[in-house]
């Protein structure tokens, strides 16, 4: 009983420590807004990976930004990041919406990047991925062929414009979980096998 309730405590230690490595970031102008992962009473959703604001920054009217993470979607070894922007009043300049992450890798594989724009802005789209595993942090990048850990921040600008937007970004495992799925099973089957010997 007593390792049951140490392992129950080391879980609890570590969905705490992930909550807090997430964020969203709104800037236009001289506006900055940041967000922190279930942060009460600036996340509107405190499930821990999915970060929910509305409100306004500088004339730019929101119904909603929403940005999804690990544990909500993806996990460490397959990242998956999924920053949806609407506002129906367009701002008084530029407006940037970041979405951030920090602690994945390993992992080994190609970042795969879609977005989709309705509305009257231009957009731009930007995947950055950190070494330094730091919050908004990095370079631009293609590739996270990282054993981590790191972090990955999606940036989206937007013209003076009503906007609806969705920016998604996936690193595939690079077949690490079939491989450990494929080595489990094997060691089953001999298992299985030693038994009906």
């Amino acid at each position: 009983m007593l390792l049951l309730t140490a392992g129950v405590l080391s879980l609890e230690v570590m969905a705490n420590k992930a909550l807090a490595n997430a964020a969203l970031e709104l800037a236009s102008g001289a506006s900055d807004i940041i967000v922190q992962d279930n942060t009460v009473g600036a996340d509107l959703n405190l499930a821990s990976g999915q970060i929910l604001w509305a409100g306004t920054i500088n004339g730019w009217s929101f119904t909603v930004a929403v940005g999804d993470t690990k544990p909500f979607l993806g996990s460490t070894t397959a990242p998956e990041l999924d920053l949806s922007v609407t506002a129906n009043a367009p701002g008084n300049d530029t407006l940037m919406v970041k979405l951030t992450d920090t602690d994945f890798g390993p992992t080994s594989g190609s970042i795969n990047s879609s977005s989709f724009l309705n509305g009257t802005s231009i957009a731009t789209y930007q995947v950055l991925v950190d070494t330094n595993n730091t919050q908004f942090g990095g370079l631009s990048a293609t590739t996270a062929a990282l054993t981590g850990p790191y972090s990955i921040t999606l940036v989206d600008t937007f013209t003076v414009g009503t906007v609806s937007s969705d920016h998604r970004v996936t690193v595939p495992d690079g077949g690490t979980t079939c491989a450990l799925l494929g080595f489990a099973l094997m060691g089953i089957e001999g298992l299985r096998r030693r038994l009906t010997e």
